[in-house]
């Protein structure tokens, strides 16, 4: 099976969070970790074309079930173990009122 879309964007975001260089400040908690790695997940579970066309019940459904599936992928497993050590409070905070996926994967991309 090919990698969806959704994945390869997940994982493309992932690799900017490992990437990124230690900043001053005090650590993230494993709670807000996972908190701003599903704040992605959600954000871009809509673009994935297995969901076009599936509307209410099935689609909610659906989605609840694609979202587990990529919590479950390597990369987001490795981004949530390094989250802690690499990702600043500053860089959570933008992550977290960040209004698009774009904007969520900017908040890292020039730490």
């Amino acid at each position: 099976m090919g990698l969806t879309y959704s994945t390869v964007r997940l994982m493309r975001a992932l690799a900017l969070l490992i990437l990124i260089v230690s900043a001053c400040g005090r650590r993230l908690s494993p709670a807000e970790c996972d908190a701003m790695l599903d704040r992605y997940l959600d954000m871009t579970e809509d673009d994935d074309p297995a969901l076009v066309g599936v509307t209410g019940e099935p689609r909610a459904e659906l989605r609840v079930q694609r979202i587990e599936e990529r919590k479950k992928s390597a990369g987001y497993l490795e981004a949530g173990a390094h989250c802690a050590t690499q990702v600043s409070a500053a860089e959570h905070a933008c992550a977290m009122k960040a209004p698009s996926p774009n904007e969520w994967e900017a908040c890292f991309e020039y730490h």
